[in-house]
């Protein structure tokens, strides 16, 4: 039978709920100034008819909600926490995932309940609050991924102070570079625990293995080991491409007693390079000291230049089996032809022809000590049409001969100021301008070159170059010191005696 007590308290609710629609007014539980329609004050409990049993409830002083064997029941895709009524901000439920998207509906970071994948939109910190890049760790020393393996052998990454550490487990496990996927992987470079490299192998032998494939000339750096031969190492034996080796010092098979080949095995017995068979740089075959060159491997059909202990003093080319065919003294510079022909100070080797030896000669003095050299000693600003003088540029000439010719030639640097200046050169020869020539020079560095034969009598003459502008300034200027050569602003004077 009901309690009396319980009737009262039900119909007492009833009627005050009835007084709550009627009236429109606030209904407090422990509260006598309720601040909504329904406002109960410290706690609320709903469901549950013993202690153990689901239910949900509320408790205002510690500001949390207990659920107690009890569960969100999420039937559809719907918004379980929403920041803003107007606004798409908040955390939801769609479609087997749990998901946070931002004010315009776009997903910023899920998980799927039913395939266990993640996403996140932006950045991601781990022990980092500010994440810059999509995976930001924080800048602490020690492990920062472990692939495979526990906390001491893993094959992961790490940092060390000044390095990056990507490592393997043991030494005889390997890092491998190439192309495709795990299970479906084409290898190109494999470095081994224990320091090995190999490029094109995967299994290098020493420091550094590079092979090259069948479709690619490249450099190579390998080993062979031939049925009876020691291991052999070779540098880009693809035939395609040139090799280059450069270096401040480069050092070629500094071991006592090797040996260097160029073109061919060396087999060389007493020296330590061999050229291709032909040119051979030798230390006692066939004398002291020399250079043998040869056609074959046999020294009687070769020849050598180098020096003899019989003849001190000079540099000497052997035929190999008739003797001493030229020669030169390193001391005086005296020239030695065959084994008794040396020559005097101030002769001349003339050639005898196809069929004769050649000569000594005494040299035709009047082709080579009557030539005058002059030479610019400095800049010689020049901006006028009227020709002057080329400063040092003119010589008095002493001819003997009733007849002669003097052969005249010049080289002269000229700078200009503008793209179109230029130069006009005259040749004067007894205050008779003999020649005249207009030189385009511009604005940069050029060189005026000219020659002139002039027809001449026996007596005192003068020679000499003037000079005038077009077109704005010039400026003749010596050669020496701009890289030029000897031959450059010079007047060459021959004087050809008949």
């Amino acid at each position: 039978m009901m309690n009396i007590n319980k009737i009262f308290i039900l119909a007492t609710i009833c009627f005050s709920f009835s007084l709550v629609n009627a009236q429109s007014t606030n209904v407090g539980i422990g509260t006598s100034s309720p601040q909504a329609r329904l406002d109960v004050l410290n706690s609320i409990r709903i469901g549950g008819l013993t202690p153990n049993s689901s239910y949900l409830s509320y408790d205002s002083s510690s500001g949390n909600f207990i659920w107690r064997n009890s569960s969100l029941f999420v039937p559809a895709s719907q918004p379980l926490i929403r920041h803003s009524a107007t606004g798409s901000q908040g955390l939801y439920y769609n479609s087997g995932q749990l998901q946070y998207q931002n004010d315009v509906g776009i997903k910023q970071f899920s998980i799927n309940w039913t395939t266990g994948d993640g996403y996140i939109s932006n950045n991601l910190g781990l022990g980092r609050n500010n994440p810059q890049v999509p995976l930001h760790f924080a800048s602490e020393l020690g492990e920062k991924i472990i692939f495979w393996g526990g906390p001491d052998a893993n094959y992961g990454i790490g940092i060390q102070p000044s390095q990056l550490q990507i490592h393997t487990d043991l030494p005889e496990s390997s890092i491998t570079f190439g192309y495709g996927s795990s299970s479906n992987f084409t290898e190109l470079v494999r470095i081994v625990g224990d320091g090995r490299m190999g490029i094109g192998t995967n299994n290098p032998q020493s420091r550094l293995e590079v092979k090259r494939g069948n479709q690619y000339a490249t450099a190579e750096f390998w080993g062979t080991e031939t049925a009876n031969g020691p291991l052999s190492s070779y540098i880009n034996a693809g035939a395609l491409e040139y090799t280059y080796i450069e270096g401040n010092k480069i050092i070629l098979n500094d071991i006592p007693g090797g040996k260097v080949g160029i073109g061919v095995e060396p087999f060389i017995s007493d020296g330590i390079l061999d050229i291709g068979g032909r040119v051979r740089i030798s230390g006692a075959e066939p004398q002291t000291t020399a250079v043998y060159l040869t056609m074959l491997d046999n020294h009687n059909l070769g020849g050598y230049f180098g020096t003899d202990a019989t003849i001190p003093g000079y540099l000497l080319i052997d035929n190999g089996f008739a003797g001493y065919e030229f020669g030169v003294n390193y001391q005086t510079g005296a020239l030695k032809l065959g084994m008794n022909q040396s020559g005097t100070a101030g002769q001349l080797l003339s050639s005898g022809g196809p069929n004769n030896t050649p000569k000594w000669r005494s040299p035709l003095n009047m082709l080579f000590n009557n030539t005058t050299v002059i030479r610019k000693t400095g800049d010689q600003f020049i901006n006028s049409s009227t020709a002057v003088d080329l400063s040092g540029m003119s010589r008095a000439i002493t001819v003997t001969s009733p007849n002669a010719n003097i052969l005249f030639s010049y080289n002269i640097v000229v700078r200009g100021d503008n793209p179109n200046a230029a130069t006009i050169m005259d040749i004067v020869f007894d205050g008779v301008i003999l020649s005249r020539s207009i030189h385009l020079i511009g604005d940069g560095r050029n060189t005026t070159t000219g020659t002139l034969v002039i027809p001449t009598t026996a007596g005192s003459h003068t020679l000499k170059m003037m000079a005038s502008s077009l077109n704005g300034s010039i400026t003749v200027i010596p050669g020496i010191g701009f890289g030029l050569d000897d031959t450059v602003d010079c007047l060459f004077i021959q004087v050809l005696n008949k």
